[in-house]
Formats: structure tokens, sequence, C-alpha cells
């Protein structure tokens, strides 16, 4: 089990600091925490090395596009890992759609107890991932959703007219 860590996801440092003290309790699970995109492919090489089977998003639907797009951009990688994207983030229709647990500490938890125990490929979703090719300067991203804009506009949106904890 690997878990990658956004550290700028939306829930705030509080939701990070409930993941890593998940984590603590399970020292042989690999973490990395990530302050900036340019610390995904670094952390995603180490868990190649160490052969993650389940690699654990803690992030929102940006940070799994993210890891989706360094993932599958290199047509030579033959590591694919089964992903599991937990409810860090601003935005998380990815994980909501796959079942995950509204707090991402208690979902972290979870799946380390059905990895533990062999029950993995029973919380198995499969879900078709999108091919974007944005032409030779910004190259090909992967996604769950195509939103055209107006996902990054609500949430911006949602501070300003939900209450606090209802996003």
């Amino acid at each position: 089990i690997g878990v990658l860590n956004n550290l700028r996801s939306g829930k705030g440092m509080s939701r990070v600091q409930q993941v890593l003290s998940v984590l603590e309790s399970h020292p042989d699970v690999l973490h990395h925490e990530t302050a900036n995109a340019s610390l995904v492919p670094e952390a995603l090489a180490e868990f190649e090395r160490e052969s993650v089977e389940l690699l654990v998003v803690n992030g929102g639907d940006c940070t799994l596009q993210h890891v989706l797009s360094e993932l599958l951009s290199d047509e030579d990688r033959t590591w694919l890992p089964r992903m599991a994207p937990i409810r860090g983030g601003r935005t998380n229709m990815s994980a909501i759609d796959l079942g995950a647990h509204k707090d991402p500490a208690q979902g972290l938890a979870e799946l380390i107890a059905d990895a533990r125990a062999g029950r993995i490929a029973e919380r198995e979703v499969e879900r078709p991932v999108l091919r974007v090719d944005l032409g030779p300067d910004d190259g090909v991203q992967y996604g769950v959703f195509f939103g055209a804009g107006v996902l990054h506009r609500a949430v911006q949106l949602t501070p300003r007219y939900l209450p606090e904890g209802r996003s």
C-alpha cells in the first residue's frame, strides 16, 4: 500500500493530520506528502520501486487527475497499481463515485484493513479514464470527469454560497 498525500488539498491541514495519524499507526504503509505537483513523479517512482499494488490518493479530483496523467502518459510504464482516491480535496467527485468514506482518515483505515484482510477485490469498481490531447505544448491529460471549466468555477463559488462543512 502506498499513500500520496496532497498537503495543499482543499480540506485543510486538520484533515491531512488525521490521515497522517492513521499512517503513524501503520508504519509499514509507504507514504509521501507532496506540497506541489512537481513532487508527484518522484513519489510515484518510489511507489513503483517498492512495487506498491494499491495507491491511495489523498486529495481531490485535481490530484487524482494529475496522478493519472503521470501514470498513463508514460507509454513504457508497466507498473499500474490499483488506485483508491479518498475524500481529501475540495472536489471529490471521483472518490464519491467510487464509494469512498466521507472522512478521509476513516476511509484510509478501512482501505488498509481491507487490503490486509484480502478484501480489496470486493471493493473494486471499474471506471473508464478520459484522455484529452491538449496539443504539442500542453500534452495529454487523463482524468475521470470532464467539466469544460464548469467544475473549476463551481469550486471557486462553493465557499461563497455553502456554509463551512457543507461542501
